[in-house]
């Protein structure tokens, strides 16, 4: 059935011919060798529509590329860069084009000839192309041979282009696509505009066919779209408790406990694809939007929820969440007997003078029990032990057990024997001679153990076994998926030690004879050579401190903590995790700086958080010496007006194993405010002031805009970035003496001082030969890094563009524009990063970096800023806002033409002195 499957999608997107170009090189086939079944069969990942337009939509789709292709002059301009690449790359002219679009109609001129084709029969599919190819014009079989083009070639490209020519309209709703085929153009550009879409093309096609043929070419395009068997979620939420494990697409089970006060709670899925449809208990939900209230019915603690998503194909795929409201325990007595059943999940809480407490499973047979959901939190001189045994969990134990579970049991450290190692704390759960074995993990905390080594003492073993496992994640899925039969695993979180396990007996935490196993402290060095120097003291702060001032921050959104006399404050990662879980920001002060950020942000993603003990962030003024030293490297020599103190910032993790490791990027942005001198208030009301990061590698100041507040007398900025960092007032070009790179060929250019200024500065850069170059192209890519060192963005983000490899020296930069919101593609796989930059492209850009950093304006009267210039009408719907935003604001002012009348030129392309110019103004508003 996939095989036949298989052969009709390459069958249906070799017949479509789309209304592009797929069908004209679908035939174009080598000569040098006949194409067999074999040569199709390594097409399979590429194809992926087109498997079940109807015979009438096959003939629609071929009259509509036989408008377009045939009776063009050219190939057609609605392509776009990347599709032309891939045609231009096949070598064949227009006419070699027209000549073979021709064959392969006069091959399917009937009906029963299309059907054939159809019936998945790879021999027939090769019989037709090599019938086509036969009837090829000689000059095309030479040009194909003399290519080396082979059967292969040719179907993978075609399948590119036809994959590259739809992708733009795949999620467009029915509703919206309408109106981009066939409403007023005012309407359609925006509505095209709002999926990213390139309007000019979009227009072209428009123009191209008539009425009819639209109607027709939409009918293709809905049957193409309904066919996506996509029913994934992209998200999926519920109005109490939370998922576990983390939502994930690919992940089908959940499980969610709710507090036992919750009787209902809503679902709320989201579908990946649009137009898929979903259910909640069999209940039409609209995607993104809540479900009915879910109750627990009568007694019951545990509701099984169902979400179906239903794919356009007809493909359904379902989710199950299970959620828990567990009855609360609180045994009064040592040796106390808590009887629990499967379907009732349950929280049990043990006193400190309550020894022994037991649950018993009722539902036992054969000597193996079905558990519900089971929390102990057991308090003891350690600190509080958290066992937590998952929903439905089958336990078995010796013969003649009565399905008694020991709750954990602290026992005396000289109970065990470790050879090579002092025992810190033993631990009793289940029976004390015998095992009782899980076939799910069961997690097993044991408090401020982080770092020791474990062990396990298996029934009346006298020689523990050591636990030599690290699990990869603290998390249920993890531990199912990692641990074996009976087997066990360890993992640091916070200052504890979790461990998860699939048997009970005896557990035991203890430090290596000679070795560390602990946090540890450091430990100094001896006097003199050889020694190992003493760690510096990276330290956390307290629980007590920090949990004061969570309840101190009471419903404000901010948890504000000072640092040490060092200026310097650290977390450990279960820390963290405690603010984020109050959805409150952190606010420290250290050495007259003020951070402000969320918990997350110092989870650098450079780091592997299971191996971090701490992570710690201060401030630091330098002192005189070192503040001179940086500011004579600066490009200006000293003369961008330092205003005030200049700080160090830093940011360091330290390991389980003391080695420390400098954060090098945050996750997520940190707003600093630094102190304004009174010598620089004035320029701070006047705007004036920003801060600089010294950069180490140009030698200069990255300057950052931010905000002056004048009752605080700071200046706050964000960053994800600490170095050292100080407030600049950047004295005007004209009376700096810069230091810039001396160029031979822009002397006397109309952008001279522009292009000195910003390369000075290290925002642009020669060609590396002593020229800048400022009259050729800029390209796509180029600008969208410009722009992002200019906004000091974080280069990081996922992209959907095919045509901008990882491996590419622009991908970060093209990467970080598109999660700001600076740059659109084509279409959502398609940037075209080697294409030369349109004036109105960069007007685009520009423009929505002055909406980046909040300093767009008002342009309500877009005709009047556009009646100076003579070509107004050439700028496309799509740019004529961001065009009259970036004009109004004087970062665009037009050229001259010969005879002295003012264009924008919006379709031309921008020259390496424009880009810069413009950037030098827009680096003025910012």
């Amino acid at each position: 059935m996939r095989k036949r499957k298989i052969r009709q999608k390459i069958l249906s997107v070799l017949l479509t011919a789309i209304f592009f170009l797929s069908t004209v090189i679908s035939i174009n086939v080598s000569t040098a060798n006949a194409v067999t079944p074999d040569d199709l069969k390594d097409v399979d990942e590429l194809i992926v529509k087109f498997q079940k337009l109807s015979t009438q939509q096959v003939n629609d789709a071929l009259a509509i590329g036989q408008r377009i292709i045939v009776q063009s002059d050219s190939i057609p301009e609605i392509l776009n860069p990347h599709q032309k690449l891939l045609l231009n790359n096949l070598g064949l002219t227009n006419a070699q084009v027209e000549s073979a679009y021709n064959s392969v109609m006069s091959q399917l001129n009937t009906e029963e000839k299309i059907n054939d084709l159809k019936s998945g029969d790879l021999t027939k599919l090769a019989n037709f192309i090599n019938t086509v190819e036969g009837s090829f014009e000689q000059d095309l079989k030479d040009t194909l041979v003399a290519k080396g083009l082979t059967a292969s070639n040719i179907i993978k490209t075609v399948l590119d282009v036809a994959k590259l020519t739809f992708d733009p309209f795949d999620k467009i709703p029915k509703a919206d696509l309408q109106k981009i085929l066939k409403d007023d153009l005012g309407i359609a550009s925006s509505t095209a505009a709002r999926y990213g879409l390139n309007w000019g093309n979009v227009e072209k096609l428009r123009k191209a066919l008539t009425a009819e043929e639209i109607t027709k070419l939409e009918n293709i395009l809905n049957t193409i779209r309904d066919l996506n068997d996509n029913a994934d979620l992209s998200g999926l939420t519920v109005s109490a408790g939370s998922l576990d494990p983390v939502f994930a697409p690919d992940t089908v089970k959940y499980t969610v406990i709710v507090g036992s006060d919750v009787n209902g709670f809503t679902v709320t899925p989201t579908t990946a694809d649009a137009n898929a449809t979903v259910k909640v208990e069999k209940k039409l939900v609209q995607s993104g939007t809540a479900s009915e209230t879910i109750s627990f019915k009568g007694n019951s603690r545990k509701v099984k929820v169902t979400v179906t998503v239903t794919a356009p194909s007809g493909a359904e795929k379902n989710y199950t969440l299970t959620v828990l409201k567990p009855k609360k325990e609180k045994p009064k007595k040592s040796d106390e007997t808590i009887e629990v059943c499967a379907d009732e999940p349950v929280v049990i809480t043990v006193p400190r003078e309550v020894s022994g407490a037991k649950i018993k499973a009722k539902d036992l047979a054969g000597g193996t029990a079905t558990l519900p959901f089971v929390q102990a939190q057991v308090a003891t001189s350690f600190g509080t032990i958290s066992l937590q045994i998952p929903d439905d969990t089958k336990i078995t134990g010796p013969a003649g057990w009565d399905g008694t579970i020991t709750l954990p049991i602290v026992k005396a450290n000289d109970s065990v024997s470790i050879s090579n190692g002092n025992v810190s704390m033993v631990v009793e759960v289940g029976l004390p001679d015998a095992v009782q074995t899980f076939d799910k993990g069961v997690r097993l905390l044991l408090p401020g153990q982080k770092g020791k080594s474990a062990a396990y003492q298996r029934g009346n073993s006298s020689n523990p076994v050591t636990i030599t496992r690290t699990i990869s994640a603290d998390s249920q899925t993890v531990a199912d998926a990692e641990l074996p039969a009976e087997g066990d695993g360890k993992i640091n979180v916070g200052s504890d030690l979790v461990l998860w396990t699939k048997h009970f007996t005896q557990f035991i935490a203890y430090t290596p004879a000679g070795g560390g196993g602990g946090s540890g402290g450091g430990g100094g060095g001896g006097a003199g050579g050889g020694g190992t120097p003493a760690v510096p003291d990276v330290t956390a702060i307290s629980d007590s401190d920090l949990d004061a001032a969570i309840e101190a921050a009471g419903s404000s959104g901010i948890i504000s903590l000072e640092a040490d006399s060092h200026g310097k404050i650290g977390f450990t990662i279960a820390q963290l995790d405690k603010v984020a879980l109050t959805g409150k920001q952190i606010e420290v002060k250290a050495s007259e700086v003020t951070f402000t950020l969320e918990a997350e942000a110092l989870k650098a993603p450079d780091l592997n958080l299971t191996e971090i003990s701490v992570i710690q962030i201060g401030a630091a003024k330098l002192d005189s010496a070192a503040a001179k030293e940086i500011v004579d490297k600066a490009v200006y020599g000293g003369q961008d007006n330092v205003a005030g103190d200049i700080f160090s910032l830093d940011a360091v993790a330290v390991t389980e194993d003391d080695t420390q490791q400098d954060i090098e990027k945050f996750n997520g942005s940190v707003k600093v405010a630094l102190p304004v001198p009174a010598s620089a208030r004035d320029a701070a009301s006047n705007g004036e002031l920003r801060a600089g990061r010294f950069n180490e590698e140009k030698g200069a100041w990255d300057i950052v805009s931010g905000q002056y507040d004048a009752t605080g007398g700071t200046f706050t900025f964000e960053t994800d970035k600490f170095s050292k960092w100080a407030l600049l007032t950047p004295a005007p070009p004209s009376d700096l003496t810069p230091k810039p790179p001396v160029f031979s060929d822009i002397a006397g250019h109309w952008a001279q001082k522009d292009i000195e200024f910003m390369a000075a500065h290290g925002y642009v850069k020669g060609m590396g030969d002593g020229t800048f170059a400022p009259d050729a192209m800029v390209t796509r890519a180029e600008f969208a890094t410009l722009l992002v060192n200019e906004l000091q963005l974080k280069n990081e983000g996922a992209i959907t563009f095919l045509d901008v490899p990882e491996d590419a020296w622009y991908y970060s930069f093209v990467a970080s524009a598109s999660a700001a919101g600076l740059i659109k593609g084509y279409n959502d796989e398609q940037f075209g990063p080697e294409d030369s930059i349109t004036r109105e492209q960069m007007a685009a850009m520009i423009a929505r970096a002055l909406q980046y950093q909040g300093k767009q304006k008002n342009t309500e009267d877009t005709g009047a800023l556009m009646d100076k210039f003579a070509d107004k009408d050439l700028i496309s719907g799509w740019a004529a806002e961001p065009v009259a935003q970036v004009v109004n604001q004087e970062i665009i002012k037009g050229r001259l033409s010969a005879d002295g009348t003012l264009l924008f030129a919006p379709q031309d392309n921008a020259t390496r002195a424009e880009a810069t110019a413009m950037l030098k103004r827009l680096l003025g508003l910012l």
